[in-house]
């Protein structure tokens, strides 16, 4: 008598399953290579990510910060008054844990700068900083594995952690947002505005090394008296350790750090000078005790340097002329060198034969024909 000894077959994988997840996997890999949804804060993040190891390695003087020094420090006027390489790798919506990140890649690459500058506002202290659903997606394309690790742990944030690992692997949890936008768009028969932003925004910042310069004819918006990001609070202790650990490393290496404190329009500026907010007294505080600790930090406060409310396209960022005018300034307090005085109060020059190639973001559609073809062939 014959004995079967090999065993029940194992059941075969069924057919839909195994169709599915190929389905899966070929739309994930498509849309982590062509990126097609995106927009301005993506674009700007990639952008610096890329530059940490690229062309910023090898400049004499590298920006960090958030989005006032996006718009408000352009490196080829710093270069022009300055004669010495620079590039803004600051971010929209950055946090001192870019700037970190960022600065480690950098000097990781083999980068050797003589000097930052950098801005930590309220807004990038602001409890919790860190956490905002806004970034996670951000984080998920910006942070390697060991960063990803090191913002756990100092976060202590596993559930967010988590999420932002989901992103990283499936793109289609990540671009969902986008994707929802570009459907609803395609209905209306157009594509989605912030493709087009996003197609502008890239070209803009390569054209001035990592800055983003709107133009002059730039329409203010109305300023939000009663947004909330002024108001007091304490400080995030996760954002707070990661702009030490960046002092820290600028310290270790000699760097002179220019803490910029950024100017805003005058009429916002004027009404938390109030004390309405309750914010100036408890960030000057914070600034002085950073400066009291580290001896390489210079900070420069452009808070009331009499720069119009014409020069900005919103309450906090500036237009062409702002921005221009601001890092004109900037390059004469870093000339100075200030050694009489850490803390100085920004002056502004008023001059108006200010140097180096400036491209806003109107001359940048016209450099790329406008819009994309597709958006000029669907309009």
């Amino acid at each position: 008598m014959l004995i079967n000894t090999a065993g029940p077959k194992p059941a075969a994988w069924p057919k839909g399953l195994v169709g599915m997840l190929v389905l899966v996997l070929i739309i994930e890999t498509w849309l982590g290579r062509h990126r097609p949804y995106t927009n301005m804060q993506v674009e700007s993040w990639a952008s610096s990510a890329a530059a940490a190891k690229g062309p910023a390695k090898n400049s004499s003087l590298i920006c960090f910060g958030d989005s006032l020094v996006v718009f408000g420090v352009i490196p080829s006027v710093l270069e022009s008054r300055l004669q010495r390489s620079c590039y803004n790798l600051a971010v929209t919506a950055g946090t001192p844990a870019t700037s970190y990140f960022l600065l480690k890649r950098t000097l990781e690459s083999g980068a050797n700068p003589s000097a930052v500058i950098v801005d930590f506002t309220p807004f990038q202290l602001d409890p919790p900083a860190h956490l905002k659903v806004a970034r996670v997606s951000l984080w998920a394309d910006f942070l390697h594995s060991s960063e990803l690790y090191d913002l756990a742990t100092y976060s202590r944030a596993p559930g967010y952690a988590a999420e932002i690992v989901i992103r990283s692997f499936l793109n289609s949890v990540r671009f969902r947002d986008d994707i929802r936008e570009a459907i609803n768009w395609a209905f209306k028969g157009a594509v989605r505005p912030s493709q087009c932003q996003a197609f502008v925004t890239r070209w803009n910042l390569r054209a001035n090394k990592g800055a983003l310069v709107p133009p002059e004819s730039a329409q203010t918006t109305q300023f939000d008296w009663n947004r909330d990001d002024w108001m007091v609070r304490n400080w995030d202790s996760t954002m707070l350790a990661y702009m030490e650990r960046f002092l820290d490393l600028t310290a270790q290496k000699s760097i002179t750090v220019y803490l910029l404190i950024p100017p805003i329009d005058p009429v916002q500026q004027s009404y938390i000078d109030s004390g309405v907010y309750g914010t100036a007294q408890k960030y000057e505080e914070l600034l002085r005790s950073i400066q009291t600790k580290f001896a390489n930090v210079r900070i420069i406060d452009a808070r009331r340097s009499g720069y119009q409310s014409s020069m900005f396209v919103d309450s906090m960022h500036f237009n062409r002329a702002g921005s221009t005018a601001l890092t004109d300034d900037l390059a004469s307090a870093v000339l100075s060198e200030l050694s009489a005085d850490r803390w100085v109060n920004l002056s502004r020059s008023h001059r108006h034969d200010v140097a180096g190639h400036v491209e806003d973001l109107v001359e940048s559609q016209l450099a790329i024909g406008i819009l994309p073809p597709e958006f000029v062939q669907r309009r």
